[in-house]
């Protein structure tokens, strides 16, 4: 049995502060593990999920894997997540995932403020990344993800990298670091997706019965948010 226990606000703190800019779902989260434990993954990303933290975290599997992940948030919003990785011999490890953030209908107003037909939104990103072991303990990772967003039947689209590296220090012991969407292209509406840094350490003390781990994510505005999560097994 596997408990996770949560010391930070959710990783939609980042959303929040984020909203309205370009990409801002892109800052929901993925994956259960990683949100169970505050997103402070970036030195753990031990699963398909890493895709989303941090592409090194990817070439530490060992097999195909799979992850998915459903959540209903506030107003009827739904927020829908799957990834899977595979090995490839010689090649590392790739992966390609989706997220999606789907808010209710919004009901339509003209210039009189009379209601009119309602109109959906839809976010779409989808991502394709790559892994691999630059030697023992050290990895390295790309993702490359291309945004779609659907408001009231007009489409925006971008595309914009991660790049990530992990070193396990010790077996106790790990370090990560991910520059997220580094390099962006402009959106048709002439917007680009806010970069962000973070940085983190996780540690075993008790052999694998517990994971401790911790991230420092500092967004473009400036702005340094801390998250710190535990497992124990």
């Amino acid at each position: 049995m596997t408990a996770i226990l949560l010391f930070a606000p959710r990783v939609s703190c980042f959303a929040a502060e984020m909203g309205g800019s370009e990409g801002y779902f892109l800052n929901l989260g993925a994956g259960a593990k990683a949100l169970g434990m505050g997103g402070a993954f970036t030195a753990v990303a031990d699963d398909a999920s890493a895709a989303y933290w941090n592409p090194a975290g990817l070439s530490t599997l060992k097999s195909f894997e799979v992850s998915t992940m459903h959540a209903a948030l506030f107003g009827g919003a739904r927020y829908e997540y799957a990834g899977l990785a595979l090995p490839v011999e010689q090649f590392g490890i790739w992966s390609v995932s989706w997220i999606q953030l789907a808010p209710p209908p919004v009901q339509g107003t003209d210039s009189l403020n009379n209601s009119t037909a309602e109109f959906s939104v839809r976010h779409d990103a989808f991502f394709i990344s790559g892994a691999y072991s630059l030697m023992e303990g050290v990895h390295a990772g790309l993702s490359g993800k291309y945004i779609l967003e659907n408001i009231a039947g007009s489409s925006y689209s971008g595309f914009t990298l991660d790049a990530g590296a992990l070193y396990g220090v010790a077996n106790w012991l790990a370090a990560g670091v991910a520059a997220k969407n580094f390099f962006s292209t402009q959106f048709s509406d002439g917007e680009k997706i806010p970069a962000r840094i973070t940085a983190g350490v996780s540690v075993k003390p008790l052999a694998d019965r517990i994971l401790l781990a911790g991230d420092i994510s500092i967004l473009k505005n400036s702005k340094i948010y801390a998250n710190i999560g535990a497992e124990g097994k």
